[in-house]
């Protein structure tokens, strides 16, 4: 049986996205740098005067409400000026000024909306540096190995890992037996490049000389620590880094825990730098408490002094 641990989520971007976006750029500076000899002005002014008018066109509900804005100031202009207005300019007044309210009330309310949305995208803005801490306590090793790491949160408990190849990867994860790095269903390659690889893992149990990697077992503290900004995952064994690292993680993701024997077990750890947090956060309530019981004592004895007319 095979089990998967999903205990807290995080986001990457997606090196796919980053890939377009260079391509679009580049793309776009190769066009606008070909400029056809000839022309008057050049390709490049051209180009840019063409999008120049573009961008100045109004769309028709812009110009629409342009026209009924300009005709309730010219209306409320001629009222002023005359004291009156005809009865179906009475009307046109009060349907032109219900009109271009709601329209206000629309536009507000659409750019409220933009504004929450950009607001939300900037509070979420990956960074820092995520980190778990495993140890394992049982593993079998007359089994087919355990696997830690960090998998797609689209990826379902039980699933094979391997069943997810280097092309479509959703799981980026540490075999025990070989102590090589994987994403899906291929070795990481020495530059942590998952772009570049191009061999498919040739794991098997009977395999007694790993390639490379650093194997681990029963009593061994694992650490995974997951890099937000540069999307990079190191691992750590009793504290030593694997000399690989993978790049280019993406998506939103979670720690997970493939267990091949059901003999296998791992607990989760605390991690040192939460653990010391923690620790002083405790320290600082308790010196906070002692201070208000100092406080509330001080008043008890002043007010029992001024009862007795001693202060």
């Amino acid at each position: 049986g095979s089990a998967a641990g999903f205990v807290r989520k995080t986001s990457v971007n997606s090196p796919t996205q980053r890939k377009k976006s260079a391509a679009g750029a580049i793309g776009r500076i190769g066009t606008a740098a070909s400029a056809r000899p000839g022309t008057k002005e050049g390709g490049v002014k051209k180009k840019e005067k063409e999008e120049d008018t573009k961008g100045k066109k109004m769309s028709e509900t812009e110009l629409r409400y342009f026209k009924m804005k300009g005709r309730m100031q010219d209306l409320v202009q001629q009222k002023k000026m005359n004291g009156t207005l005809k009865v179906t300019e009475e009307r046109e007044l009060a349907l032109v000024q219900r009109q271009v309210v709601k329209m206000d009330e629309e536009t507000a309310a659409a750019e409220a909306e933009r504004a929450k949305k950009a607001a939300e995208a900037a509070a979420w803005q990956p960074e820092g540096l995520v980190e778990w801490v495993l140890k394992v306590e049982e593993l079998d090793e007359s089994g087919l190995g355990m696997r830690i790491g960090v998998v797609h949160t689209s990826v379902v408990a039980g699933t094979d890992w391997n069943d997810y190849s280097g092309s479509n990867n959703r799981t980026w994860w540490w075999n025990n037996y070989s102590g090589q790095l994987f994403v899906g269903d291929m070795v990481v390659p020495e530059s942590g490049n998952i772009l570049s690889m191009e061999i498919l893992s040739q794991w098997a149990p009977g395999r007694t000389q790993p390639e490379m990697g650093m194997p681990w077992g029963k009593g061994d503290v694992l650490t995974i620590n997951l890099d937000l900004e540069s999307c990079e995952l190191r691992f750590f064994r009793n504290g030593i880094m694997v000399p690989i690292v993978i790049q280019n993680v993406y998506g939103e993701v979670t720690l997970a825990v493939q267990l091949m024997s059901k003999r296998d077990s791992v607990v989760l750890l605390e991690p040192l730098q939460q653990k010391l947090e923690r620790i002083e956060r405790v320290k600082q309530e308790e010196r906070e408490r002692l201070e208000q019981e100092r406080l509330i004592r001080d008043a008890k004895r002043k007010a029992a002094l001024a009862s007795l007319g001693l202060v």
